[in-house]
């Protein structure tokens, strides 16, 4: 079992990075991430606020990167109760 864990992380304002959820493997991961961008760009679709959004705007708004496991120990009640863990 690896020491490290793949996190699904996103920023705010370019400037708070927030960890999402977390998948044991890399590809599982990548596909949450990818999964994450469509529905924000759905919910964008469906507001509808007068322009219509561009899907480069969305697409890599969720990115992986590796996570150590002991901080996914730490973050893990959050993770569960369905918010986004400040990092």
């Amino acid at each position: 079992m690896s020491e490290d864990m793949w996190g699904v992380f996103f920023r705010v304002a370019d400037v708070e990075e927030y960890l999402a959820e977390v998948y044991e493997g890399e590809e599982e991961a990548i596909e949450a991430a990818e999964a994450r961008d469509e529905l924000v760009f759905e919910q964008e679709m469906e507001e509808g606020g007068g322009e219509i959004p561009a899907w480069e705007d969305y697409e890599g708004m969720h990115y992986v990167e590796p996570i150590a496991r002991t901080f996914v120990e730490e973050a893990q009640e959050q993770l569960d109760r369905g918010f986004a863990v400040r990092v």
